[in-house]
């Protein structure tokens, strides 16, 4: 259970198949996934990943650009899979981003914006229940902060500028041949 995981252990280990994912406190796996499966696998909602493409120093989705972060600065031009978190997509009217909202979830305490992009993409925007609601069917612009921006790389599903230490450790095999991860210490 991932939120079981997330708020009571120092450090967790995120398995696909048996096979060690990441390893590494609860807080930079969520800041900073080793790869697309642990961007979608950890966070509720999930981190939203859609195709961009990266040229000129920006990530483009459409006609829509975003700065290129420094610390992805050499990522090869070409496609690749972003990943935003939720909660740091803002409804701006000087948003990078296009969307077109396609429904909101009332939660109580927030509100889930389903959104699709000019890609085609959907994501989600979480925001405050209390900040005025957008429409169903509303064009809107989204921004974010370019640091809140991950890039993976679309064959191998890597995020770029993911030290290769960050995705290693031991793992343990029981009787039954489960692979077993992390160490709640």
């Amino acid at each position: 259970d991932q939120i079981e995981a997330m708020t009571m252990g120092d450090r967790i280990a995120i398995l696909r198949d048996g096979q060690l994912q990441q390893l590494d406190g609860p807080q930079a796996v969520y800041e900073r996934p080793a790869n697309v499966f642990v961007a979608g696998f950890i966070g509720t909602p999930p981190m939203n990943l859609f195709a961009v493409r990266v040229a000129d120093g920006a990530v483009c989705v459409g006609d829509d650009r975003l700065p290129l972060p420094a610390e992805l600065a050499a990522v090869p031009a070409g496609e690749c899979t972003a990943g935003i978190r939720p909660e740091h997509l803002v409804v701006d009217p000087n948003g990078a981003l296009g969307a077109v909202v396609m429904f909101s979830e009332s939660l109580g305490h927030e509100r889930h914006l389903h959104c699709r992009l000019a890609n085609g993409d959907i994501v989600i925007v979480r925001q405050a229940a209390s900040l005025a609601v957008a429409a169903d069917g509303a064009t809107i612009r989204l921004a974010v902060a370019p640091d809140a921006v991950h890039l993976f790389d679309r064959l191998t599903g890597t995020r770029f500028g993911v030290a290769t230490a960050t995705t290693t450790a031991t793992t343990t095999t029981t009787a039954g041949g489960n692979a077993e991860g992390g160490d709640a210490s």
